[in-house]
């Protein structure tokens, strides 16, 4: 099952939590996600089929030499990837810089690859929604992820459900859709005999969005010396997240 994940280079913590959930829900052997390793959505589609042994494509709108592969910062990645025997194909020769007017035909070959695509985040002018408009005219199927109302960011998703876009808030939806007849992924729950008295209190006040450190304290009235030491605890367990900043996010 090829599918593409595509989505804005300006993401969000939600989009790349909703790319992570996403891939990893969908069956490993036999899937095959797709992007165009740009910076945000695209190269976090990329890492996270790498990170769980899935086969990833990628399709750049430059030459693939390091001097005019685009953008610079995922050359790593790009070299993960083909390491990990994945491929990193383009229509372009080497030395062919990353002009503007090569995104839309790198977008064409993305949406002719796949089964299906995935809009994560997108604001009006997206590289994303160009792909979802090639999908459409090629056959293919076309998700969304719906988002807040007031973000720039959840304009083009939103506005695709409207038109008629298959709404995606978890991978069970694409399996669903397309027949899949696997037992479906189920949330990850933690036994409660695992957790002591202070992480099952602070794990009921956490989210899958961001929350600060400061206001678990509030929230469980546990210290702020006693609330940091067992986010690290629970972070080694594979409990929570530490994103940055004093923030955490429950897996």
């Amino acid at each position: 099952m090829e599918i593409a994940i595509v989505g804005s280079r300006k993401n969000t913590y939600y989009g790349i939590r909703a790319v992570e959930i996403l891939a990893d829900g969908l069956p490993p052997e036999q899937s095959l996600v797709v992007s165009g390793l740009a910076l945000g959505i695209d190269a976090c589609a990329h890492r996270t089929a790498l990170n769980r042994g899935m086969r990833t494509l990628a399709v750049t709108g430059s030459g693939l030499d390091k001097r005019s592969f685009y953008p610079g910062a995922n050359l790593k990645l790009m070299r993960q990837m083909v390491e990990a025997g994945n491929a990193v194909i383009s229509e372009f020769p080497p030395g062919t810089p990353p002009l503007k007017i090569n995104f839309p035909a790198r977008n064409r070959i993305i949406a002719g690859l796949v089964r299906g695509v995935v809009v994560i985040e997108a604001g009006r002018r997206s590289g994303a929604l160009i792909t979802s408009r090639y999908a459409l005219e090629f056959g293919r199927d076309v998700f969304a992820l719906p988002n807040d109302i007031f973000s720039p960011l959840s304009f083009g998703p939103n506005d695709l459900i409207k038109r008629g876009a298959v709404p995606v808030t978890c991978p069970e939806d694409i399996l669903e859709y397309y027949g899949w007849t696997e037992e479906p992924r189920r949330a990850k729950t933690i036994p409660a005999g695992k957790l002591n008295d202070d992480e099952r209190l602070i794990f009921k006040n956490l989210c899958h969005k961001p929350r600060h450190a400061n206001e678990l304290a509030r929230l469980t009235r546990l210290d702020t010396s006693k609330i940091m030491s067992t986010l690290t605890i629970m972070e080694i367990k594979g409990i929570v997240k530490d994103i940055g900043n004093l923030e955490y996010v429950k897996l």
